[in-house]
């Protein structure tokens, strides 16, 4: 079959994708980076699509052309910019849809677990079910999918819940005794491939669940063995804490899981019965230990938690400086200066500079404007600094609170930041 799959680079979408040509299909993949993905797989032919534009039918009724069955794995868990739940989740697969149906394509939708309650008030969700409603309406051949909590390398989910679990002690939100029910990714991918090519005829809808009800604590544990760490301690967070903060988190604009539809979800979590059975899921211990975890899994899951440590700490010190080389210790930065041989305005001139570039890049790391050349900048600033101060002040080498040495730490924390920013117009997987 020719099957075409939008969000082919995302983390359903993807591994649908590997499946499906293993399996022998004819892939037509659609995503916003078509020359990155072409020249590393060209086995697949990728098409160029806009889920925040291509809202009209017209656009995809010639991308159709030929194709067998349509699968939408695209979505997202937050807004960002012109990337909205509405258009994303609800007006560009309607237009999608509407291609399908008019070339009489059969359809799988994959939506999310609970965008089939008619009284969701979440965003994420609401959008998930106006699309599924719309897709029900249409005289197409149709089934909509959908999963509960996939997990599996890759996945966002599974990068928070690896995170959390690798913490020394692991933050559970309320009593930890929420109930969850999450699949792998290949159980995921298995039951998809058998619905393709076991095409059932009409419109069909299903919950795809894993094998066990886990409580969140549960969840945890299991992902901290994996892992192969030690055991897991936990510290209870009440969510008359977690309101106020998920509320300030969304008056400032903050991003992340801590929000309101998130605490949500995770309070209302629903585990009701799987109801596709061509394939049976494996208990999820199981299925995470047919592909142990590497140590690179472990040390993710624990950078994860110490990389916005490094960030917001290194930022600290970058606008502390500036401020208190201006404002609160110009003495020694005359002395330093004046060791140097530079005195008056000239002396004046340097402080001042400097503390406004420290400023600067500080605020900038808080922006993340062009992080890769403050991080550059920072790095040859210290290096440049502790040279410097060779021929300046070379005592201050010796200096029993290390005002120089101290920067040894600082510049290998500044390189592991540098390090560990994404590659752009590189091809990753999108976690979806």
């Amino acid at each position: 079959m020719k099957i075409l799959i939008t969000g082919a680079s995302g983390f359903i979408g993807f591994h649908l994708l590997k499946q499906l040509l293993n399996n022998g299909h004819s892939i037509v993949g659609c995503t916003r980076r078509v020359n990155a993905l072409q020249k590393y797989l060209p086995s697949v032919d990728w098409i160029h699509c806009d889920f925040t534009q291509d809202m009209s039918p017209d656009l995809w009724l010639p991308r159709l052309e030929g194709i067998d069955v349509v699968v939408n794995a695209v979505g997202i868990i937050e807004e960002k910019g012109n990337q909205t739940f509405e258009s994303i989740q609800t007006l560009t697969p309607i237009a999608l849809f509407n291609a399908a149906n008019t070339l009489n394509i059969n359809v799988i939708q994959i939506s999310a677990l609970g965008a089939d309650d008619p009284d969701v008030k979440e965003d994420f969700l609401r959008t998930k079910l106006d699309a599924d409603n719309y897709l029900n309406t249409l005289p197409v051949e149709s089934i909509i999918v959908h999963p509960s909590i996939v997990i599996g390398r890759g996945g966002t989910s599974t990068a928070l819940f690896n995170s959390m679990a690798a913490l020394p002690v692991t933050p559970l939100i309320g009593d930890g005794q929420q109930k969850v029910q999450p699949i792998h990714i290949d159980d995921t991918i298995t039951s998809l491939v058998h619905m393709i090519e076991h095409w059932p005829g009409g419109k069909s809808r299903h919950q795809l669940m894993g094998a066990n009800i886990l409580t969140m604590t549960e969840l945890y544990s299991i992902t901290r063995e994996w892992l192969r760490l030690p055991n897991i301690r936990f510290i209870k967070i009440p969510l008359t804490l977690l309101r106020p903060l998920a509320n300030l988190n969304e008056k400032i604009g903050g991003k992340g899981f801590l929000n309101n539809d998130t605490l949500n979800l995770l309070e209302n979590a629903r585990t009701p019965e799987s109801t596709y059975h061509a394939i049976t899921p494996k208990p999820l211990q199981e299925a995470l230990w047919l592909d142990p975890a590497t140590t690179s899994d472990t040390w993710y899951a624990r950078l994860q938690s110490v990389h916005p440590m490094m960030f917001w700490s290194i930022t600290f010190i970058w606008i502390f400086t500036g401020l208190t080389s201006a404002f609160f210790d110009l003495d020694s930065g005359y002395a330093l200066m004046a060791s140097g041989g530079f005195v008056g305005w000239q002396a004046t001139s340097a402080i001042y500079a400097g503390a406004a570039i420290d400023f600067t890049l500080g605020i900038m790391m808080i922006k993340h404007y062009q992080l890769r050349w403050v991080y550059s900048i920072q790095i040859s600033m210290m290096l440049g600094y502790m040279i410097a101060i060779m021929f300046i002040a070379p005592d201050q080498w010796l200096h029993p609170f290390g005002p120089v040495t101290k920067n040894f730490p600082l510049i290998a924390g500044t390189v592991f930041l540098l390090f560990t920013l994404p590659i752009k117009g590189k091809f990753y997987l999108k976690a979806i």
